[in-house]
C-alpha cells in the first residue's frame, strides 16, 4: 500500500480553485473512493482538468496537436486506475488502460489524428502528474525510502 496517495489533496497546485464534477462513470468513481477516498478522487478529478486545460492552452501553439473533447475524461480515468492500482500494492506489475482512453485514441484516430499527435498529449499530462506526484511524495515518503539505491 503506498500510504503517500492519501496525501493526495485537491488544489495542491491552485490553491483556492474549484474542484469540476468528475466526467468518469458514477460507478468509477465509487468504486475509486472506496479504495482510494474522496480528497484522492478530487485531486485526480481537479489534475485531470488541469492536464486538460494544458492541452487546450497547448493547441495555441502545437496545431498538429489534436484534441477529441475527451482528454479530461480519459486523464480522469487514468489517474484513478494508476493510483488503485499503487494503493493496491500492483502499480509496478500492471498496464493500466482504462476504456475511456482506448474511446479517445479511437475518435482522435478516427477524426485523423496522426500517432504522434495522440501520442503528444498523454506526453504533456504525464509533466503535469510527474511534478504533482513528486512534490507529494517528497513531502510524504522520508528522504531515505525515495532512494533509487535498488535497496
Amino acid at each position: 500500500m503506498a500510504s503517500w496517495i492519501t496525501e493526495l489533496r485537491p488544489s495542491l497546485r491552485n490553491p483556492g480553485a474549484a474542484v469540476p464534477e468528475p466526467l468518469s462513470r458514477p460507478e468509477t468513481i465509487a468504486e475509486a473512493e472506496r479504495v482510494l477516498g474522496a480528497d484522492v478522487i478530487r485531486w485526480a478529478v481537479q489534475t485531470a482538468s488541469a492536464i486538460s486545460d494544458t492541452l487546450v492552452d497547448a493547441v495555441r501553439h502545437d496545431p498538429d496537436l489534436h484534441l477529441t473533447r475527451l482528454e479530461r475524461r480519459a486523464c480522469e480515468a487514468s489517474l484513478l486506475a494508476f493510483l488503485q492500482a499503487w494503493q493496491a500494492g500492483r502499480g509496478e506489475q500492471e498496464s493500466i488502460v482504462p476504456p475511456a482512453v482506448v474511446e479517445h485514441v479511437r475518435l482522435a484516430v478516427r477524426e485523423g489524428a496522426s500517432l504522434s499527435t495522440v501520442m503528444r498529449a498523454p506526453w504533456r499530462g504525464q509533466v503535469v502528474v510527474h511534478d504533482e506526484l513528486l512534490a507529494v511524495i517528497s513531502r510524504a515518503v522520508p528522504p531515505d525510502r525515495c532512494s533509487n539505491s535498488g535497496s
